[in-house]
């Protein structure tokens, strides 16, 4: 470090937070060896911190650069996870986004902190979504690729709008108690009560919807006529053939050219209509 910058350091130094004081001289005489390292003057943990911190006091190591006995350098990959885990837990355990984390999908899948964020570039402390998710979601990644998708690609929503990363109480990590009350935090006209309800809908969302992307509109899992076709025979309508397909019957052309939202729109539920109408 030339002297201009050791003393720009003294003065920035001067005017900083009482603990940045003790932070700015711990980090200078880290980077002072480590030039390569990011320097995350901007960071967060910057602000907080200093290296010894996460890494440990390092008087030894100072003075005998080779030898590691009082320093963490992070190497042991068995137990990569735990190890890194443990020291952003122990700043961030209090956080309430933290409180399920034990127990978490990606708790018990040895996923560490930094497989996610960044704890040394500076500005860019967060995980960056949706890209970083992809890396091992790859199946969400190809369903958001399908002409259907929730507009998470396009960032008008992330993967956190509903999936609690750090842990919830819910399957899939939810941020809601059920699918159902997620779906409705955007979708409220659906969540009624309607006095002809459609139980299906009433049950669960994904009975007829699947949530990252398809190739049917309205992300549904199927095309409307099969789907709605799971549970409503072709006995129980009022024209049978319209629904057969059936070229000679006089409901061959509904079948090709219309759905049945063509007569049941209100497929969610109605006010006005039993049929949904």
């Amino acid at each position: 470090m030339t002297v201009t910058a050791r003393i720009l350091v003294l003065l920035l130094a001067c005017f900083a937070a009482p603990g940045a004081v003790s932070a700015a001289f711990a980090n200078e005489t880290c980077f002072s060896c480590h030039k390569k390292e990011p320097r995350f003057t901007n960071n967060v943990h910057a602000a907080a911190a200093d290296c010894s911190v996460c890494h440990g006091a390092g008087k030894k190591h100072v003075r005998a650069p080779k030898k590691f006995k009082d320093i963490e350098v992070f190497k042991d990959t068995k137990h990569r996870a735990a190890a890194y885990n443990a020291v952003c837990l122990s700043c961030h355990e209090d956080n309430r986004h933290m409180m399920f984390w034990q127990g978490s999908a990606h708790a018990r899948n040895d996923v560490a902190c930094v497989d996610c964020h960044t704890v040394h570039t500076a500005g860019r402390d967060r995980a960056i979504q949706p890209k970083k998710c992809y890396d091992c979601h790859k199946s969400v990644r190809r369903d958001m690729g399908k002409p259907y998708h929730h507009p998470v690609n396009e960032e008008q929503m992330g993967c956190t709008s509903c999936h609690a990363v750090h842990g919830s109480l819910t399957k899939g990590m939810l941020t809601a108690d059920s699918t159902n009350e997620l779906c409705y935090v955007c979708h409220t006209d659906k969540r009624g009560p309607f006095r002809f309800a459609h139980p299906p809908v009433e049950e669960n969302c994904l009975n007829c919807h699947t949530v990252h992307g398809s190739r049917h509109a309205r992300l549904l899992t199927e095309r409307e006529r099969n789907l709605c076709q799971n549970c409503h025979s072709y006995a129980s309508h009022s024209s049978p053939g319209s629904l057969t397909g059936d070229p000679d019957s006089s409901g061959g052309a509904f079948t090709r050219r219309a759905s049945c939202l063509t007569c049941h729109g209100d497929v969610h539920g109605s006010n006005t209509s039993s049929n949904f109408r």
